[in-house]
């Protein structure tokens, strides 16, 4: 017995030395700049809080706010896709939870985060199919440098299941020691024509460029998305969680380029299964791209996005899809 407590003890005592080498090469590698950036920074795609995804301003409004009456979830379609002023103007408050490439597993740690503060009535999740195939360690990121440390970013930092995941929180903790995290501010990024809106919602006007609508109508190169049965397990704990506080939980896609969607392989098949794990959940689910081809020339700033002629155009027909399948609630505000 005295052997193997020896042995015990001085494993033990190898991963007790190991973690705190580990930490003091993170704190340097944190600490230490180089070409102004920490050098952290050169091996992991961590950034400073404000960057132009405007999710330092937009989680931060989310902390402040109360009760209201929609909540929008997803990625950068989500919070470039729905305007909070267009539902304002029929009496809806809402904040927008979207961040840069949000997985369900991430959506799921904001949820826990904000849905007791903000109550919403109805959870609208946009749901593209690059998010059900991917790990979520961009939107991991993005989150990390633009929101607080707290036990709902310990478990997502558990949840994406990369090591690297963990190096990041430890940095973040060093970084938010040296420079308190309530001293950064929101940047944009420089030659966008890009405007943030109160509510979580970025504006861009722009239309796609020239050379760029050429390329994409000469062709994109076939991508396919390999679905992640984790993703659509922390999806089922999202619409749970949301249910379980006695809200409607509704799922929708919103239209892409026809040029780009072409260029998914099986895209209708995927949609299919998508909609078909939402139906087992009794989530009202819908694809705008069916019936709602847009101009990819007037109403796209890139590939994927809306520009704003465009989500005005998606959230008229997404609000009176809603209206049909009663599933707007009463607002809140008196008009």
């Amino acid at each position: 017995m005295k052997p193997l407590l020896n042995t015990l003890g001085s494993i033990l005592r190898a991963a007790v030395a190991s973690l705190i080498a580990y930490a003091a090469i993170v704190t340097a590698l944190t600490l230490l700049f180089f070409g102004g950036k920490p050098m952290i920074q050169r091996l992991l795609p961590l950034q400073n809080p404000g960057g132009p995804s405007h999710s330092l301003v937009r989680f931060r409004e989310a902390n402040a706010k109360g009760p209201v009456d929609i909540v929008f979830l997803g990625a950068s379609h989500t919070y470039r896709g729905f305007d909070p002023r267009l539902f304002a103007a029929m009496g809806y408050s809402s904040q927008n939870l979207g961040s840069s490439s949000q997985t369900p597993l991430n959506s799921l740690a904001l949820l826990q985060r904000h849905l007791d503060q903000l109550h919403p009535k109805l959870v609208i999740y946009e749901i593209y199919q690059t998010a059900l195939s991917i790990d979520g360690m961009e939107s991991f990121y993005d989150l990390l440098s633009n929101t607080p440390l707290d036990a709902t970013m310990l478990e997502m930092t558990w949840n994406v299941r990369q090591p690297q995941a963990w190096t990041g929180l430890l940095s973040t903790g060093v970084r938010n020691f040296r420079t308190p995290f309530s001293q950064y501010v929101q940047h944009g990024k420089k030659g966008r024509d890009d405007l943030y809106i109160e509510g979580g919602f970025v504006q861009t006007r722009a239309v796609m460029p020239a050379n760029r609508l050429s390329r994409l109508r000469t062709g994109l190169e076939p991508a396919k998305f390999r679905m992640d049965p984790r993703q659509f397990d922390f999806l089922g704990k999202c619409i749970d969680l949301v249910h379980s506080r006695g809200a409607i939980f509704v799922g929708c896609s919103y239209p892409i380029p026809a040029e780009t969607r072409h260029a998914l392989c099986d895209y209708e098949k995927v949609q299919l299964q998508i909609g078909e794990f939402l139906r087992t959940k009794e989530v009202p689910f819908r694809d705008f791209n069916v019936d709602m081809t847009l101009d990819t020339a007037l109403h796209y700033y890139d590939e994927v996005h809306l520009n704003q002629a465009g989500v005005e155009l998606f959230n008229a027909s997404l609000v009176e899809w809603l209206r049909l399948q009663n599933l707007l609630p009463p607002p809140s505000q008196k008009l």
